[in-house]
């Protein structure tokens, strides 16, 4: 496989001629739509005969998903993945499950022999993480094991194969008690894998409510894996940047080796980008795009897709109705790198954020890279 950036004068004829690649392959491949334009710093996979996929062995990924996906998008993921994490259960201020109805989702993972995780989160029942309703259900034995009870129900009654924690903004001196609640956890349901996902820390002293309360070591002797959250560096209410800058997500997966068995760590991914307004007045919101919209916002414009050098991701301007806006996002060259960070830091997998929206040329690299047909 390689990856062609598109320069001045290139042409999908011209291209397919380079490498000896059909034009259907290369428009295929790249998702590509009549007329077929292409942008000046666009990156195209290339697939010629002499490609041999790698397809990897014994490596975790897993997509997340929300209970609204569309089957279509679903099945094109599946033969791709080893887990699927239905986004999310939530739960009161006692610990109880609210309704959520998954059946549709997890019959389709096991159409395809797949692992159904699922996922509870802190969440109101309003939206948006909470503190809150973390620290009710930490405080208390009785509402951690009416959590458990109802999870011992819907892991059963549902087929699910393992378990998701998604705590989120834990204040920093409950600490310890959310370890110990994944303890108890672990401790109840020890048939199931336990994952966890973490906020993206690179050091013991990182300060921030998001982070504060995750502890690295503890955590990780607890869980059989954990998902480091390696996304939102660019995020909704932010300053423009990428969405998951290579080096920043270096530093936090070294940061976890140092605390965490390598075995045990899954890097996220993201599968979208932001649009924002310049000039960038804080605390405006960003237009969240998928990495498809973000091409296709492109396209319209006709604008050069340009590639941070240290980041290593691709962004571009453009203009509409008299105001200047920028996009950050992931094509297949950054996501590539991304991929090929994760394996030279010998962790166990990768976790897409999310697989809601179809993007072609992900599925054609986890394909080239992984074998997900053996239960990991």
């Amino acid at each position: 496989m390689f990856f062609h950036f598109v320069k001045n004068g290139d042409t999908l004829y011209k291209i397919s001629k380079q490498y000896s690649v059909p034009l259907n392959t290369l428009i295929k491949d790249n998702n590509l739509e009549e007329p077929y334009l292409l942008l000046i710093g666009e990156c195209l996979i290339i697939r010629d005969k002499k490609s041999k996929e790698r397809r990897i062995e014994n490596k975790i990924i897993n997509g997340f998903c929300y209970q609204g996906i569309s089957t279509n998008t679903l099945n094109e993921y599946l033969p791709t993945l080893t887990h699927t994490s239905i986004f999310a259960y939530r739960l009161n201020n006692e610990g109880h499950l609210l309704d959520f109805n998954s059946n549709r989702i997890i019959n389709r993972i096991k159409e395809y022999d797949k692992q159904a995780m699922l996922t509870i989160a802190n969440i109101k029942e309003s939206g948006g993480f909470s503190t809150s309703l973390a620290s009710s259900i930490l405080n208390s034995n009785e509402y951690q094991n009416n959590l458990i009870n109802d999870l011992k129900r819907e892991l059963k009654e549902n087929n699910y194969d393992s378990l998701c924690i998604d705590f989120e903004y834990v204040n920093e001196d409950e600490k310890n008690l959310y370890s110990s609640f994944l303890r108890k956890i672990k401790d109840a349901l020890p048939s199931y894998p336990l994952f966890v996902a973490l906020a993206p820390k690179n050091s013991d002293e990182q300060k921030g409510l998001l982070y504060t309360a995750h502890d690295y070591y503890q955590i990780g002797k607890v869980a059989d894996y954990v998902i480091l959250m390696t996304y939102e560096w660019g995020y909704t209410y932010g300053e423009p940047q990428a969405i998951a800058p290579l080096n920043q997500v270096k530093k936090v997966i070294r940061y976890a080796k140092t605390k965490i068995d390598n075995d045990k760590i899954i890097m996220g991914l993201p599968n979208y980008g932001y649009d924002w307004n310049l000039p960038y007045q804080k605390n405006t919101k960003a237009d969240s795009v998928s990495n498809v919209e973000a091409m296709k916002i492109a396209k319209k414009y006709k604008v050069e897709i340009k590639y941070d050098k240290v980041s290593q991701t691709p962004y571009f301007n453009y203009r509409s109705e008299g105001k200047e806006h920028i996009v950050h996002f992931d094509d297949a060259c950054s996501i590539n790198q991304k991929i090929n960070l994760m394996l030279d830091e010998n962790i166990k997998g990768l976790s897409i954020w999310t697989i809601s929206t179809y993007y072609p040329q992900l599925k054609i690299l986890i394909d080239y890279y992984f074998d997900t047909d053996d239960e990991v």
